[in-house]
């Protein structure tokens, strides 16, 4: 037994430091990933702003969603609250500076068509070159251990910024303890409801804004 005893106390250190190791590089790994995602957004936003005409979907004031159908389909899998993040493309254009969704895939259609190329709890991969087609993306954000941190959710995250292809808007899902949220963003702005009970209308928020849509 102390043989065991003390082959136990050498091979903790061990594994200690192997767990330790993992953990470093995988913070690692999640801190180059900001960094790179921030570098690139920081780049796109001078681009936007010296040459605003070429990207009117970065500039808008509001999104209208128009496809009553596809809206409808992304709050009902919103609901489900499902543990991975899913995603699908959208089609979108401008008009008097307001962006207007015409059409959103049905995310079922996505995956079986390989436009979502994986899924995981904190990730959606998109196939880029199958995106080309599209204006914008929608992904849902789980949210199993922050439902109830109302605020947290309408970050938008460094990340989501970075991936999202220049002259784009992008939708944002997820639950809360009032029900389904739809967001908006893109490289630059920030969208929210007009009204709580109507998610087809988004309109362009700051920081305060958004913690007086909260209150």
């Amino acid at each position: 037994m102390n043989n065991i005893h003390q082959s136990i106390e050498h091979i903790k250190p061990v594994t200690e430091a192997i767990f330790y190791g993992i953990c470093g590089l995988a913070m690692t790994r999640d801190l180059l990933v900001k960094l790179a995602c921030g570098l690139k957004t920081c780049g796109e936003k001078g681009k936007i702003n010296e040459y605003k005409q070429n990207y009117q979907l970065e500039l808008v004031d509001k999104v209208m969603i128009e496809d009553t159908k596809g809206l409808e389909n992304i709050i009902k899998r919103s609901e489900q609250g499902e543990f991975k993040e899913w995603g699908t493309g959208l089609k979108a254009h401008v008009y008097k500076n307001t962006c207007i969704i015409t059409e959103i895939l049905d995310s079922k259609i996505a995956e079986k068509n390989k436009i979502v190329k994986k899924r995981t709890w904190n990730g959606t991969l998109f196939d880029n070159n199958k995106l080309n087609e599209y204006d914008g993306t929608i992904h849902f954000h789980p949210n199993h251990f922050t439902k109830y941190l109302a605020a947290i959710d309408y970050n938008i995250g460094i990340e989501d910024r970075g991936t999202a292809k220049i002259n784009s808007i992008n939708l944002i899902t997820f639950n809360t303890s009032n029900g389904i949220e739809v967001i908006a963003h893109n490289k630059k702005y920030m969208y929210i409801p007009k009204n709580r009970n109507d998610k087809s209308i988004l309109i362009k928020a700051d920081h305060n804004q958004i913690l007086e849509y909260l209150s």
